[in-house]
């Protein structure tokens, strides 16, 4: 819980040094044209870098996680390693899990054998479609 309090302390942080950074010491926002226009535009990527910064945090966060944490990544990597080993045509054949994800961790799991790599692409995938 306190990684996440941080990761929005750091969030909010970055957004307030992005956001006081472009101003001057009078306290204008330093453009050569003072028009809305303009600062609507520099708000705008404002917010975007904060918002990269915020994902960038929070996928290295989850993806860098223990196989303790939360109540599900350990059967995570515990499919990970049963696939791992498995032949594709095994893999093709299997009808219990869902198909498309056990194709994704198969294909995970013959690029890297790493469960930390795994994770990553998976935090990746998922948290990633949403930035």
């Amino acid at each position: 819980m306190f990684a996440y309090v941080v990761l929005i302390c750091i969030t909010v942080c970055s957004h307030l040094i992005f956001k006081y950074r472009a101003r001057s010491s009078n306290g204008r926002i330093n453009h050569y044209s003072y028009t809305e226009d303009s600062v609507a535009l520099r708000n705008e990527r404002i917010e975007a870098k904060t918002i990269t910064v915020f994902f960038v945090i929070y996928i290295l966060l989850l993806g860098l996680r223990d196989s303790s944490v939360g109540i599900d990544t350990n059967s995570y990597l515990n499919y990970f390693s049963r696939l791992q080993f498995q032949d594709w045509k095994g893999v093709f054949d299997t009808t219990a899990d869902e198909f498309g994800f056990a194709i994704l961790t198969k294909f995970i799991g013959s690029i890297a054998k790493s469960p930390q790599f795994y994770l990553m692409v998976l935090v990746v995938v998922s948290v990633g479609r949403l930035a």
